[in-house]
């Protein structure tokens, strides 16, 4: 194994797009370091890329996973959010343990986030780029050491970058959904 480092803390997802370009094989996978998840998950999320089954596969959080509570309001929050203006459904946006083709993430990289919302972005921009996306049942066990995610200021962010990312691919779909619901009914009261 090699390890990459950066001279100061660059971020999180920083940490994954320098991974990623450095990286010679043909399948690249997340992995999160706080001991949440196992090898045999990983093998598990990797395998149907490596069969060329899936251009990704994302570890889905299952019901028996450790959770975070202060985290599960926010979660929920940003997953509406995500399903109102993409119109996917989206089980775990933000999971640690995902595997893609080196290929196909290397596309995107300069629009991923250095920060802690990379997962959400990739796992839009393959879904609105109509990749295809699998997701594998995973059980996360308590995280180990203490994280840096900012409950507030990460969860604005990351619902910025959801916005960001659904008007690049799809803008009209964002403004008719923030937009009257019946513009004819709205010039109507307008007029009269």
């Amino acid at each position: 194994m090699i390890v990459h480092s950066h001279t100061r803390n660059r971020g999180y997802g920083a940490a994954l797009k320098t991974g990623i370009r450095r990286a010679h094989r043909p399948v690249v996978a997340w992995y999160d370091a706080d001991q949440q998840h196992t090898p045999n998950d990983l093998i598990r999320v990797a395998l149907p890329v490596i069969r060329g089954e899936r251009d990704a596969v994302i570890g889905v959080r299952g019901a028996d996973s450790a959770r975070q509570r202060n985290r599960v309001l926010g979660k929920l929050v940003l997953r509406y959010v995500a399903r109102l203006v993409s119109g996917e459904y989206l089980t775990d946006l933000n999971s640690g343990l995902r595997c893609f083709r080196r290929n196909l993430i290397l596309r995107y990289l300069h629009l991923l986030p250095d920060g802690f919302s990379a997962s959400t972005t990739s796992t839009l921009l393959l879904l609105k780029r109509g990749y295809n996306v699998g997701e594998v049942r995973i059980r996360v066990r308590a995280r180990v050491g203490k994280s840096t995610v900012k409950i507030f200021s990460d969860g604005l962010r990351t619902m910025q970058l959801i916005l960001r990312i659904v008007v690049l691919f799809e803008a009209l779909r964002v403004f008719a959904t923030l937009g009257p619901r019946d513009a004819g009914a709205a010039k109507t009261r307008k007029s009269t």
